[in-house]
């Protein structure tokens, strides 16, 4: 990792990476379910248990799963080897570029179902579609770690998804996205395969803020929510419960 910046207080370093495998209800779960916060028990109660998944949907997938370590500064001397793991920020990487058309497939397909359902329609259950731009929206605020040679392979996704408002430069991938004001996000990765830096502009282009930090997701949903409504004034901004900064991000794909 690279812990050079002033005023840091730990250093993330990327450990390695193992391999395993995953099921498609299973990313189901790790992904959409956990983004949208969908409740897997009324669907168990309405017909939609495991084995529905794995019948209509048996697609198998290859993972990546990064291994990190953190390192908080102070006064003791610097230790060679961290009992500080990382999980929740080290989320799992498709091996694949293609297994993100694959899997965006499935879930608008089971999403369309669910939306069709009579029975879940009349408790107000549903779930949304998404878009290419909108999946891999996700996918990035979810992921410290990214693929390595990162260019080459975040353009074979944002081809594969046909994504309309992302691209990507060396190792950078930029969005537009559009709230009550369109806004500009920047993700740029180290040497180390890792997130080093968020960048928020306006639709001009003008910088709105700069974050450098490993709760960078945290991060990015406050200043979601200070560009969406319209702050110019950052200092002094209080940050909201988790809940609220989810409430804030799903408007975007409304």
């Amino acid at each position: 990792g690279e812990s050079d910046t002033i005023g840091a207080k730990s250093k993330t370093t990327v450990l390695g990476v193992s391999h395993g495998s995953s099921s498609t209800y299973g990313i189901f779960l790790k992904l959409f379910f956990s983004w949208f916060e969908v409740n897997t028990s009324i669907l168990r109660q309405y017909g939609y248990i495991q084995s529905y998944f794995d019948n209509h949907y048996s697609n198998e997938y290859n993972l990546w799963y990064p291994k990190l370590t953190s390192w908080p500064f102070g006064t003791e001397p610097f230790d060679n080897y961290s009992n500080s793991r990382i999980h929740d920020i080290s989320s799992f990487l498709f091996r694949e570029p293609l297994d993100f058309q694959s899997i965006l497939y499935d879930y608008n397909d089971f999403a369309a179902v669910v939306n069709n359902d009579t029975a879940l329609q009349a408790i107000n259950f549903s779930m949304p579609i998404l878009s290419g731009d909108d999946f891999l929206w996700h996918f990035i605020l979810d992921r410290y770690v990214m693929v390595n040679p990162i260019n080459n392979h975040l353009t074979e996704v944002i081809n594969a998804l046909e994504c309309e408002n992302v691209s990507v430069h060396e190792n950078k991938i930029t969005f537009m996205r559009f709230g009550e004001k369109a806004y500009i996000m920047e993700f740029t990765y180290n040497s180390q395969w890792s997130l080093d830096t968020v960048i928020v502009k306006n639709n001009d282009n003008n910088l709105i803020y700069k974050i450098t930090s490993t709760n960078l997701k945290f991060v990015v949903y406050v200043i979601i929510g200070v560009s969406l409504g319209a702050i110019l004034g950052l200092i002094g901004f209080s940050f909201y419960r988790k809940r609220r900064l989810n409430f804030l991000l799903k408007s975007n794909i409304s």
